[in-house]
C-alpha cells in the first residue's frame, strides 16, 4: 500500500483502520504531506498525524 499512497501526496484522503469503520465511516482525514518506510504523514487543521500503513485497512481520495 506503500507505493499507492505515495502517488496521493497532497491530496486529501480518508483512511479507515477496519471494515466496520469503513462501514461507519468512521476514518481519519487529512492531507498526504509525507509518505515514506511505512508511515504516512497526515496534516489535519492544526495536528500531524503520523499513521503506520500495516493498520491501515482501506482509504478514500476525497480531492
Amino acid at each position: 500500500m506503500d507505493g499507492h499512497l505515495k502517488q496521493y501526496v497532497g491530496k486529501k484522503i480518508v483512511a479507515y483502520f477496519s471494515l466496520w469503520s469503513m462501514l461507519l465511516h468512521i476514518g481519519v482525514s487529512g492531507v498526504v504531506s509525507e509518505c515514506r518506510e511505512g508511515w504516512i504523514e497526515l496534516k489535519r487543521k492544526n495536528k500531524v498525524a503520523h499513521i503506520n500503513i500495516n493498520k491501515i485497512y482501506c482509504f478514500r481520495v476525497i480531492e
